[in-house]
């Protein structure tokens, strides 16, 4: 089975056999087209959360929350809503000990928060540490876009770049920290798994424990095998 996550900048393309997962190949997820998917017998099931990449891959099975829904329980929520990345992050999740936590770290960070049940609980969308770099760069007239760190600033910065890395990376942390804790508030006590392209950082910066790459393709593996 080919597997497919595609995310707002990257995507994977993968290739099952049976529980072992290779990635094959990451492209832009703009220039992603049906040719550069290979042909399987077991057909190709994947994750976008990008409409119009999705609308141009004609032969790939797309997961929702109705295929979701057959190893999840969606009753406490509004599913029709829940981008794919998170469903597969939720089903991906059920391997890691219940109740559980995501946290998955990208263009957007999301939390996904699954109970001993199987209910999905909701989370949270924060915007990443990238998107806050453009969002700067884009509505100052002076401030740079700086590149990704993976180390978390320790002293406040002496400069414009160094400043900027302590705001946006410090608050970034902070600012899951406080979403994690409001989470367990409401509640109680989640095991916490962080995925996603910025997962090195977080994990880092939080103590947390940093899932295998494989992680959200995992997920659109065991949503297909139910379908």
């Amino acid at each position: 089975m080919i597997l497919l996550d595609i995310g707002n900048t990257h995507s994977r393309i993968a290739r099952a056999e049976g529980e072992k997962i290779t990635v094959l190949r990451t492209v832009k997820s703009a220039e992603l087209t049906q040719a550069d998917i290979p042909a399987d017998p077991e057909g190709t099931w994947g994750a976008s959360v990008v409409p119009a990449v999705a609308a141009k891959l004609t032969k790939v099975n797309f997961i929702n929350a109705a295929c979701a829904g057959k190893i999840l329980d969606f009753s406490s929520v509004d599913s029709s809503t829940i981008g794919a990345d998170r469903l597969a992050n939720a089903a991906a999740a059920l391997d890691y000990g219940l109740p559980v936590l995501v946290l998955d770290c990208g263009s957007a960070v999301t939390i996904e928060l699954i109970d001993e049940n199987l209910r999905f609980l909701g989370g949270a969308i924060a915007p990443g540490r990238k998107v806050l770099r453009q969002a700067l760069h884009a509505n100052t007239a002076q401030l740079p876009e700086i590149p990704l760190s993976s180390r978390l600033p320790a002293f406040p910065g002496p400069n414009t770049v160094e400043a900027l890395r302590f705001g946006i990376d410090r608050g970034a942390a902070g600012a899951a920290r406080e979403l994690i804790e409001a989470c367990e508030v409401c509640y109680g006590k989640f095991n916490k798994i962080v995925t996603g392209g910025d997962a090195e950082f977080f994990a880092l910066a939080l103590g947390l424990f940093a899932a295998p790459v494989d992680f959200t393709l995992r997920g659109v593996l065991k949503i297909a095998q139910k379908q």
